[in-house]
């Protein structure tokens, strides 16, 4: 150690510095240990809201791909077949049909925290796109527990166009 001259002795060090072997004192001994049962309600809340949030985001998802589906087949079974075989063929869908389609499919919805509320189907003037608005509940595992409401309301809306595709016959392919 340097020393300073005209001094004999090193000079003192502030109380906690040096050696870990002494102790600090007796008045703040355990006072950390206090804090982990309020550390660990806090994390367990935290992980609540992350878990119900995340539930959110999975019953909005499917409530998006209910109502992708349910655009897609009524845009495929709700063709208008009386303007299809009749003097023009041109492909329409029926909007009564489209909604018939959209019921049985959200009777037949079931999912794990997603109650699908109701659903719609609009089609459009021209009779080309199909639109499924639908409004779902989600329920949540841990909201009530913390004080929050145990359910959700979420919406999704998603469109089908239906087109027409011309094939044509492959021409014969000449023998040798």
């Amino acid at each position: 150690m340097r020393t300073i001259p005209g001094r004999r002795h090193p000079p003192r060090r502030p109380p906690g510095w040096g050696s870990t072997a002494r102790s600090v004192g007796t008045g703040q001994r355990g006072s950390v240990l206090m804090l982990v049962p309020a550390l660990v309600l806090v994390l367990l809340v935290l992980g609540a809201i992350a878990v119900d949030s995340a539930g959110s985001w999975l019953g909005h998802r499917e409530l998006v791909d209910f109502a992708t589906s349910a655009a897609d087949t009524a845009a495929n079974q709700a063709i208008d077949r009386s303007v299809f075989y009749g003097a023009n063929g041109t492909l329409r869908i029926d909007p009564v049909i489209a909604q018939r389609v959209v019921d049985r499919l959200r009777s037949a919805e079931t999912g794990g925290g997603l109650t699908v509320l109701s659903a719609t189907a609009a089609v459009s003037p021209d009779g080309r796109t199909v639109t499924v608005v639908a409004t779902g509940l989600v329920h949540h595992l841990f909201a009530g527990a913390v004080g929050g409401r145990g359910e959700s309301i979420v919406r999704a809306a998603a469109q089908a166009v239906l087109q027409e595709v011309r094939v044509t016959p492959a021409l014969p392919v000449a023998q040798p």
